[in-house]
């Protein structure tokens, strides 16, 4: 069984930014990305932020002189974000109750309920 690690969502605003760059950054470089995202946050609250998520094994840092590099630990499909917490919250954890509101308010193209169906009988083929 694989267990996926919950994201807070600061947690994932920085990790997206580690994965985009796929080199290891220093807390400078990453404040600086964050704001050509319009993520406007301290150059410490952004140590901060990091310095939690060492001590989470989310990501790692390495010492180059006198600043740290940071690579992500986890990839993209090893993380649960705020949509595991949504459903939780507003739908009692159902996946059903949560797919029928949302198609309800928004629809589905025939491309995305195609896509729908091969996801869940790649989930059913995964279960056997």
């Amino acid at each position: 069984m694989v267990f996926k690690k919950r994201l807070s969502d600061s947690e994932t605003i920085i990790l997206k930014v580690l994965w985009e760059a796929e080199e290891p950054l220093s807390i400078a470089q990453i404040t600086e990305l964050l704001q050509k995202k319009n993520v406007n946050w301290a150059y410490t609250t952004v140590a901060t932020f990091l310095k939690r998520m060492e001590n989470k094994e989310l990501v790692s840092a390495k010492k180059v002189g006198r600043s740290y590099y940071y690579k992500p630990e986890v990839k993209e499909g090893e993380t649960v974000t705020g949509a595991v917490k949504y459903v939780d919250k507003y739908f009692k954890g159902s996946l059903n109750e949560f797919l029928a509101a949302f198609t309800k308010e928004k629809g589905l193209t025939a491309e995305e309920i195609k896509e729908l169906k091969e996801w869940v009988e790649e989930l059913d083929n995964d279960t056997e």
